[in-house]
């Protein structure tokens, strides 16, 4: 290795064990894993038939305050959850650096690609949710005409 004249040698960096390929595999599956979680979290959180929606029903006998505090408790609840899984799954793609940090933040992006996954489930169902929800809306007025409901 070359280095400048009068320069003592510096640290020499921690190559990672194994094949390079491993690593990029299993940083992708540490995102993966969260990604899945977190689609079940929020699930949990947003079915009807599950005790976060529920309480918030409940709530809402007792008026708008109610409804709008439990609402907001029940979001952050749910934000901290992934937040904890995503600091986890950063984390853990960080220690598969061994020691080396372009590796590591390497692997940080690709368990980030890894979480990512979910994007192409979630930005469709989130756009044209709302276009078909007023859609069946409008074909179920009675004051639609006929040849708007064919």
């Amino acid at each position: 290795m070359w280095r400048p004249s009068g320069q003592a040698p510096g640290p020499q960096q921690a190559s990672p064990p194994g094949s390079p390929r491993w690593l990029a595999l299993g940083a992708v599956l540490i995102g993966l894993a969260p990604a899945s979680a977190i689609q079940l979290l929020t699930g949990y959180f947003t079915e009807t038939n599950r005790k976060p929606t529920q309480e918030i029903a409940v709530n809402s006998q007792t008026g708008a305050a109610t409804v709008i505090l439990s609402g907001v408790a029940t979001g952050m609840e749910s934000a901290v959850y992934s937040a904890l899984l995503i600091g986890g799954a950063v984390y853990g793609a960080f220690l598969l650096g061994t020691g080396n940090a372009t590796i590591a933040l390497f692997a940080v992006a690709l368990a980030d690609t890894g979480l990512l996954t979910t994007v192409g489930v979630i930005v469709p169902t989130d756009s044209f949710g709302p276009v078909t929800d007023n859609a069946q809306a409008s074909r179920r007025c009675p004051a639609t005409s006929r040849a708007g409901r064919r």
